[in-house]
């Protein structure tokens, strides 16, 4: 009977062991699939953000290309208005125009 008792009180004790080792190890798995799960999220995360900086970099691109069009139209058209105002005052001349006046010059002498 004592060594019945024995037996019985050893496999207890190594089911107990191999219950701790086995917990131990589903706590170790546990704990990796964690890990990952956290890995991947902060990931997923960098991905968005990532996505949301090019996004922004690309309209803050367009707005800054918009606002230099703007600039040089706007530029254009005063110089073009400027131009015309002096050229219908008669304070600058193209190419044509001087040479008219040049050859009516050699007539009259």
């Amino acid at each position: 009977m004592e060594e019945e008792e024995e037996e019985k009180y050893e496999e207890e004790e190594k089911y107990e062991e191999e219950e701790k080792y086995e917990d131990e190890e589903e706590e170790k798995y546990e704990e990796e699939e964690k890990e990952k799960y956290e890995k991947e999220e902060k990931y997923e995360e960098e991905e968005v953000m990532s996505e949301k900086r090019k996004r922004r970099r690309e309209i803050k691109r367009r707005r800054k290309m918009k606002r230099r069009w703007k600039k040089r139209r706007t530029y254009e058209k005063t110089r073009k208005r400027k131009i015309k105002k002096e050229y219908e005052q008669g304070e600058i001349y193209f190419g044509v125009e001087e040479v008219q006046e040049e050859g009516e010059e050699d007539k009259e002498e």
